[in-house]
């Protein structure tokens, strides 16, 4: 081939290169610029389908942990109505001061006698101080007493609450202050008594008393006795006008 042919090859050749070149820059650029978008496009996928997925684990969650919550509060109300019904046949007594060889029995039957009791209508019960020390002549300790028959038990308690009669002086003692009989709270529901005295002091209450082992308020004259179960409920009673 002559040199002049060889030219002429070379000259012809050379735009069609330089063109192919700039469309394979261009195909190149595209391509990659179509990559970025899918990438970015699966990573917004990703970013939404891990969102709902965190979103729909913490409604689980949630909805476990509220299952797990009214579950304890099941186990709680039966422990605590497992623990009241083992106090169910108890009631204490407090105000009156320790003697040396003191006669609790005697106490009791004179106090029946005050409420009406025949002799021989007495409840059979386990009277007994409740103290972990030795007592000390003149301390107020209270006095436990566990009644054979829940129904006697009942029985004394709505007499003593129908006059509230009792005093010192029906027992021998030179002072006609008052003695109180109180139902044997587990140690839930006296923390829940504590603070609903404190409360009544404080005028949110006017009244605050027990019935088979619950706590009973009263908000105001007039309304009906409320059921407190729990400090939760004594809160929402005492703030209910607030």
């Amino acid at each position: 081939m002559s040199n002049a042919r060889r030219k002429e090859s070379v000259h012809s050749n050379s735009p069609s290169s330089e063109i192919s070149n700039n469309e394979l820059a261009r195909l190149i650029t595209n391509q990659g610029k179509a990559m970025q978008d899918e990438v970015n496009k699966l990573r917004s996928d990703l970013r939404e389908e891990i969102s709902r997925a965190l979103t729909e684990i913490k409604a689980d969650l949630a909805e476990v942990d509220s299952k797990l919550g009214c579950m304890q509060k099941d186990v709680n109300d039966n422990s605590e109505a497992i623990a009241r019904s083992n106090l169910s046949n108890d009631l204490i007594i407090s105000g009156v001061p320790y003697t040396e060889n003191e006669d609790l029995l005697h106490y009791f039957r004179c106090w029946c006698k005050i409420m009406g009791y025949a002799e021989n209508s007495v409840p059979l019960v386990d009277i007994r101080r409740l103290t972990r020390s030795p007592p000390k002549v003149g301390n107020s300790y209270f006095i436990l007493l566990q009644f054979a028959i829940t129904n006697q038990r009942n029985d004394f308690f709505l007499s003593y609450l129908r006059n509230h009669s009792l005093n010192l002086n029906q027992i021998g003692f030179q002072t006609s202050k008052r003695v109180y009989v109180n139902e044997n709270l587990t140690p839930t529901t006296r923390k829940i008594k504590s603070m609903a005295i404190e409360m009544r002091k404080a005028g949110k209450l006017v009244r605050v008393s027990s019935r088979d082992g619950q706590i009973i308020v009263k908000v105001k004259e007039g309304e009906r006795d409320v059921i407190i179960k729990t400090e939760e409920d004594l809160r929402r009673v005492g703030n209910a006008d607030s």
